[in-house]
């Protein structure tokens, strides 16, 4: 591992078995045969594009933005996208699994970094910050074989976007009282699964009130955002448990009545069953 990375950069250790999994990959743009742009698609993983030498238009979710030298391109998974880039585009592209992250979070400790790469964005990066991002740059692009430091590489490019863009990818924070002391008691009580009416009484305003107040500052319902905390913590226990996953435990743990009923709502949410999802 370069001196370099570790003297300026946090780095992380990733594991054979995650090489071997794929968490993370790399593949260069250089090449038009090394990747598919030439229609309209989505992926199950998430995705980012660096283009040193732009070129072209890139298509997010059918709005157009300029391929500028020195752009970030983050993708969330299941976004449609179309690259229409020029002939000679200098760059690569990273893919990474949801788990990936989750790793990272365990890592880094940084508060709400899943959240920061869950919607995709555009990053022109400024001459400054080129000079701040030429290290990760250049050690990306010239260590590629070498599966293990690049996970490392990949982890660390991650957590550099994280601490530089945080203040212009970050959801917005909403300045309702209500809204934000409704996701505190959520934080408190998710494994609980507390009803709705619990909520509204701690709050001591009306359940109609309360729905929405919610409903109108983020467009969906209270509901929502107790299974995405409670499923956010559950990938989280998992991929935190490894070798040592016991479901059982996890399940009681979050309030299910039984192994089953836990493995049956994860796997109807995320589509795999809590041992797939471990990879």
């Amino acid at each position: 591992m370069s001196e370099l990375l570790k003297k300026n950069y946090p780095t992380y250790k990733y594991s054979g078995a995650d090489a071997k999994n794929k968490l993370a990959r790399y593949t260069r743009l250089d090449n038009p045969e090394s990747y598919p742009f030439d229609n309209l698609h989505a992926h199950e993983f998430n995705e980012i594009l660096v283009f040193i030498k732009g070129g072209g238009i890139h298509n997010i979710n059918f709005q157009n933005h300029t391929i500028k030298n020195n752009s970030i391109h983050l993708l969330a998974s299941n976004d449609l996208h179309l690259v229409e880039r020029d002939m000679n585009p200098q760059g690569f592209a990273i893919v990474y699994q949801e788990q990936f992250l989750y790793k990272l979070q365990e890592f880094s400790k940084k508060e709400g970094l899943i959240e920061l790469f869950s919607e995709s964005k555009v990053i022109n990066l400024t001459d400054n910050e080129v000079k701040d991002f030429q290290f990760l740059f250049t050690e990306l692009m010239d260590n590629n074989q070498n599966t293990s430091y690049t996970l490392s590489l990949i982890g660390t490019f991650l957590s550099k976007i994280a601490h530089t863009f945080e203040n212009t990818i970050h959801i917005p924070h909403n300045t309702d009282p209500i809204v934000q002391e409704v996701f505190r008691l959520i934080n408190k009580h998710y494994y609980e699964h507390r009803p709705l009416q619990f909520y509204a009484d701690e709050l001591n305003i009306p359940l109609r009130t309360l729905t929405r107040r919610i409903k109108d500052a983020s467009g969906n319902n209270v509901r929502m955002f107790i299974q995405d905390k409670i499923l956010k913590e559950a990938k989280r226990r998992i991929i935190q448990a490894g070798n040592n996953l016991h479901i059982g435990t996890i399940a009681h743990e979050l309030g299910f009545s039984d192994t089953a009923h836990f493995t049956n709502w994860f796997k109807r949410k995320t589509g795999v069953c809590p041992t797939q999802f471990k990879v």
